[in-house]
């Protein structure tokens, strides 16, 4: 659970950079994510297992974010809107 900039896990509190958070949702999930396999690392095997399931999930996420955002570029080009979905 994520609350005032600490995640909790099995309760240990670690501090989610404001940098991470600015992401945005599947990037900073992806960042959060990451960051606790790397503190969990090999301790607890079932834990890093679901971790990395929901992992693969926010990158898979963020993957087709990516493609409807170039699909909506893609159209205001052919409508000649120019490109102004954000990054």
């Amino acid at each position: 659970m994520l609350l005032n900039n600490a995640l909790n896990i099995h309760g240990n509190y670690y501090t989610i950079p404001n940098a991470v958070l600015a992401l945005g949702l599947s990037p900073g999930a992806i960042a959060v994510y990451n960051r606790i396999l790397k503190t969990i690392g090999d301790r607890d095997p079932v834990t890093s297992r679901i971790i990395l399931e929901i992992l693969e999930d926010e990158e898979e996420h963020e993957f087709e974010f990516r493609q409807i955002r170039e699909d909506i570029d893609a159209s205001r080009e052919a409508l000649g809107m120019g490109n102004h979905t954000p990054a």
